[in-house]
């Protein structure tokens, strides 16, 4: 009788000792996965400025020069001649992230305006 008065009490009291371990058990993976998602949305964005970059950088070439121009190893360009402008469309894998709730590919788009040296 002594022993369930005992018990009683400290439930009462609310003795709670691995509680705090039981929490963290819980948190914890929640709070790495939040990390690891942040750390694949950086990525992608870093991702996405290049390869705006890129197309920046291929339509100014495209525009200097009639011979085609090289792009950055992995990027795939598409270069579309509109009478008066030159419109290059760009397209970047991004390193997947395990969900896949992030895009697999970016995409960038620059153009120039063609003028007249006369």
């Amino acid at each position: 009788m002594r022993r369930l008065w005992k018990r009683l009490r400290a439930w009462m009291c609310g003795d709670d000792d691995g509680a705090a371990t039981a929490e963290f058990a819980v948190v914890l993976p929640v709070v790495v996965v939040t990390a690891a998602l942040l750390l694949y949305l950086a990525r992608a964005s870093v991702t996405q400025i290049s390869c705006q970059d890129a197309a920046a950088d291929v339509a100014r070439a495209t525009l200097v020069s009639d011979d085609g121009v090289a792009a950055p190893a992995g990027v795939q360009v598409a270069v579309a001649d509109g009478g008066d402008r030159i419109t290059v469309t760009t397209t970047c894998r991004v390193l997947a992230d395990p969900l896949g709730v992030l895009p697999a590919t970016v995409h960038g788009r620059a153009v120039v305006v063609k003028q007249d040296m006369s």
